[in-house]
């Protein structure tokens, strides 16, 4: 959602003044395969530093 306006969603998909912004979900299959992600292809993101995980 980080690239989004999250009131100019709400306007642009006419939804109640209460409602709230809380996820944007793409559906479908990308056009092109990539290691990276694409917003840092595009400049617009730089990547996060790898989250450890621990399980148990």
């Amino acid at each position: 959602v980080s690239i989004l306006d999250p009131e100019r969603m709400k306007r642009d998909l006419d939804v109640p003044d209460d409602w709230s912004l809380v996820g944007y979900y793409c559906v479908g299959w990308p056009e092109e395969m990539s290691e990276r992600p694409e917003l840092e292809r595009a400049g617009w993101e730089q990547r996060s530093a790898r989250l450890h995980l621990e399980t148990r």
